[in-house]
């Protein structure tokens, strides 16, 4: 979306991320392509909603809570049996998004200081997958969007942790074309917001 906003192929662009995050995800998925794009200097950053990232195990599991600490170690192979975080003695099996999802861009930066995640860690293409995983392994840990999570929980439940938020927004560049703003307005009424929860 980014790119083709970039290009002048969309009038906006929605993003998960904060805009720096965005710009860099867009100029590193171009260069893969084989393409430079230059990125103008008057993007503007329309906020809709704040999403929260929320850690997942199997239900299960009896830990309850993870510190950021833990949780980065858990995801990096350092621990490896939840009998180091007071769980079962049981190995730790990490589940993750791909690697241009944003969710993980946020989780690996706030979380894991942009430490690799454990080498053998199942990498899925999307969210229900992810949670569909952590349903099916009483070892397994993920980190999803709460709202997604509480639509279709599964077998899985929420650690509680520190808050983990991204910005959920659309990209324009300079002043939105008027049937783009009529789209920011909506999401910013009641009724838009309802989209979000």
């Amino acid at each position: 979306g980014m790119i083709a906003l970039i290009e002048g192929k969309a009038k906006v662009a929605a993003a998960s991320s904060p805009l720096q995050s965005a710009i860099k995800s867009a100029q590193k998925e171009a260069k893969k392509a084989g393409n430079d794009i230059a990125i103008p200097d008057n993007l503007i950053f329309h906020e809709m909603s704040k999403d929260v990232i929320v850690p997942i195990i199997h239900k299960d599991n009896p830990v309850t809570s993870l510190t950021f600490e833990q949780l980065a170690k858990l995801n990096t192979g350092e621990i490896s049996n939840w009998k180091d975080v007071g769980g079962p003695d049981m190995p730790v099996k990490v589940v993750t998004s791909h690697a241009g999802s944003a969710t993980r861009a946020v989780f690996q930066k706030k979380v894991m200081k942009k430490a690799d995640y454990v080498a053998d860690a199942t990498i899925v293409t999307s969210t229900r997958l992810e949670l569909q995983h952590v349903s099916k392994d009483k070892g397994a840990i993920g980190a999803v969007s709460q709202k997604f999570f509480e639509l279709n929980p599964g077998d899985a439940k929420i650690v509680k942790t520190d808050e983990i938020s991204r910005p959920l927004a659309l990209i324009t560049v300079g002043a939105p074309a008027p049937e783009v703003q009529k789209l920011i307005d909506f999401f910013h009424s009641p009724a838009g917001q309802k989209f979000f929860q």
